[in-house]
């Protein structure tokens, strides 16, 4: 796809995934339809190219892969293949802190507990 050039102080950014993505910049959600271009400010397409890692390897970061990427990346205009982003890490099906989990219908939160009160150890938070 052709694209204007972007003017100065503007980016552009592809969403690479197959579905839309969003992601918070500022407070201000940045949406993108499925394979998606948007023309953003310079610092907001920044940040979302470098915090939107949907695959990452460890041992080699230029392997990473991000859904949210610049005109300048090699990724550009090319959609991921179906394989590429692979399972997800995190299991959403039991929206509940696993460890310890809260009474039925109750969420779980954070509080502060002493921990070694009285010896000078500090306080931790735990859920």
């Amino acid at each position: 796809m052709d694209l204007a050039p972007a003017p100065e102080g503007f980016k552009w950014t592809y969403n690479r995934m197959t579905e839309p993505f969003e992601k918070q910049f500022n407070g201000v959600p940045q949406c993108f339809a499925a394979g998606g271009f948007k023309l953003l400010p310079a610092n907001t397409a920044t940040f979302l190219s470098e915090h939107t890692c949907v695959r990452e390897d460890p041992f080699d970061l230029s392997r990473n892969l991000y859904a949210i990427v610049l005109d300048v990346d090699p990724g550009f205009g090319k959609p991921f293949r179906k394989n590429d982003v692979g399972p997800e890490l995190l299991d959403r099906s039991g929206g509940d802190y696993v460890v310890r989990p809260s009474e039925p219908g109750i969420k779980t939160k954070s509080r502060l507990t002493q921990v070694g009160a009285g010896r000078g150890r500090p306080s931790s938070v735990t859920a």
